[in-house]
């Protein structure tokens, strides 16, 4: 087992890309590296096909595969199973293009990784990785990065953890052993099958660990001793990124073919928010308190027919999405150029085209995963549902196409490279601090500055600093599922295999 790669290079009459294999140097290469919350999901998935991507930006894209669930990640805490494979799979992925894209008449100096939810934060542990340094020259990431709650506190007692599940997935498959080792050996021989339903059954989410290899401290750690590899950075997440809250949750199914989201009353916002935090290990008590105190509207607070789903939705968006993106993008920026991103524009066709409904459900907004159709053109894909966008929105994936490519070629997305002007509707400033300047990805390409600095202050410093005060940095494993983690693989899958493939 390991990685799979399918290239996507335009060679025709005309193509430039023809010069690229008779110059030296050659085109740019972009590395895409897919999401699905570490368990699912695959590079052949129609949305991600590279061919509008590489003929509108004269890039070479290649799409990895690597192992996933308890394949990919499944860790003994010992040296049976370190776990962390999948990002090892990504590693050898990229050693591969360095080795041979010469030969499709790609530049391997010049090489870019993208990714999108697990697949963006899997860029941001290679950017932190020193197993990927000289693999790539820049890295983009698409909706949150490697300091985020669903990649797991990263601390030994969650390690501990993983562990205890790792032997009761062997218990689960006839496989009892108290011996790391031995269950590795035994767990070889258990039909793949068998080991994802057990894998669904025991763990409420799976993540990356700090291993000793491939990630030798935490992200924070690595930013702060200045040991990460120091490449361009492009990150942004979408405006609307709450509503993967309730799309991905079973208990809302309903909701993703009608036009208006689901309605929250008191009691199930709570329940919603307590699981959550209990699951991802967001904190309890003093920490649950604050965060009510932030996002609930007390000016409705005491109606009983009051409305918790623009709350709910805006602090999720908030926690694993926004503020993740902010704090990376702080980081990495203090010694590296970095251009942030929000996505505004509410597609007319949405990735959450469900059951084959178009345009599908409209309360998504600028959700999870819709840029993913501008950025690699579906709309010029044959047979793509997304050939319903409006020619405005065309455009728009179009300066999408663009903007990505630029940066692969030249680390600037205003830029087709080096040394060319920039190009005046691409102009894009550099994030940092205090300019906090991003560009807004709608239809004028505007550009704002502070994206939700208040929120983003408040998870990144004062709820930092409260979990600290209270000693509450531990990782809770909560004996069973919580309402959103517990399902949300499952209906997750069933849109990926009836809408993608």
């Amino acid at each position: 087992m390991g990685p799979t790669l399918r290239i996507h290079h335009l060679i025709g009459p005309g193509s430039t890309s023809q010069v690229h294999q008779l110059q030296a140097g050659g085109a740019a290469v972009m590395v895409w590296i897919h999401g699905g919350g570490f368990t699912f999901g695959s590079a052949i998935e129609s949305v991600y096909n590279g061919l509008p991507l590489a003929a509108v930006g004269d890039v070479i894209v290649v799409t990895v595969n690597y192992r996933l669930g308890v394949f990919g990640f499944l860790s003994t805490d010992d040296k049976a199973s370190p776990g962390n494979v999948a990002l090892w799979d990504n590693v050898m992925a990229l050693k591969w293009v360095q080795q041979n894209i010469e030969a499709f008449g790609g530049d391997k100096q010049r090489v870019t990784i993208f990714g999108e939810g697990a697949g963006a934060e899997m860029v941001g542990f290679l950017v932190l990785s020193d197993m990927a340094k000289g693999l790539f020259s820049q890295a983009i990431i698409q909706s949150n990065g490697p300091i985020s709650p669903d990649v797991g506190p990263l601390t030994e007692e969650c390690d501990k953890v993983l562990r205890q599940k790792a032997f009761q997935l062997g218990e689960t498959v006839g496989c009892s052993t108290s011996d790391s080792a031995a269950l590795i050996t035994c767990l070889q021989d258990v039909d793949g099958n068998d080991l994802i339903q057990a894998q669904l059954a025991i763990y409420e989410w799976i993540y990356p660990v700090v291993d000793g290899i491939f990630l030798t401290m935490t992200p924070l750690e690595a930013y702060a001793s200045g040991t990460y590899n120091h490449v361009p950075m492009l990150i942004g997440s979408n405006a609307e990124k709450g509503t993967f809250f309730f799309a991905s949750n079973p208990m809302f199914a309903e909701y993703l073919t009608q036009p208006d989201p689901p309605f929250v009353n008191r009691t199930l916002f709570d329940e919603l928010l307590a699981s959550t935090f209990k699951t991802f290990a967001v904190g309890e008590g003093a920490v649950l308190n604050a965060t009510k105190m932030r996002y609930i509207d007390w000016s409705q607070a005491e109606y009983e027919d009051a409305d918790y789903y623009p709350s709910l939705m805006q602090l999720a968006g908030d926690l694993f999405f926004t503020c993740t993106v902010d704090t990376t993008a702080r980081h990495h920026s203090s010694k590296n150029k970095v251009y942030r991103y929000l996505m505004t524009h509410v597609p007319t066709v949405s990735y959450y085209n469900y059951a084959g409904v178009v345009p599908g459900p409209r309360w998504i907004g600028a959700g999870h995963a819709e840029e993913l159709a501008f950025v690699f053109g579906g709309a010029f894909a044959q047979g793509s549902l997304w050939a319903y966008l409006t020619d405005d929105e065309k455009v728009l994936s179009v300066n999408f196409m663009k903007l990505w490519t630029n940066f692969a070629k030249s680390g600037d997305p205003s830029k087709e490279s080096p040394s060319s002007p920039p190009i005046s509707q691409y102009i894009w400033p550099e994030f940092s601090s205090p300019g906090l300047e991003y560009k807004v990805l709608d239809l004028n390409l505007s550009t704002s500055r502070a994206l939700r600095s208040d929120q983003c202050y408040f998870w990144n410093n004062y709820v930092e600093d409260l979990r600290a005060m209270l000693d509450d940095e531990n990782c809770v494993d909560s004996g069973g599922s919580s309402q959103w983690a517990s399902g949300q693989l499952i209906i997750i899958a069933t849109f990926i295999f009836q809408f993608l493939f």
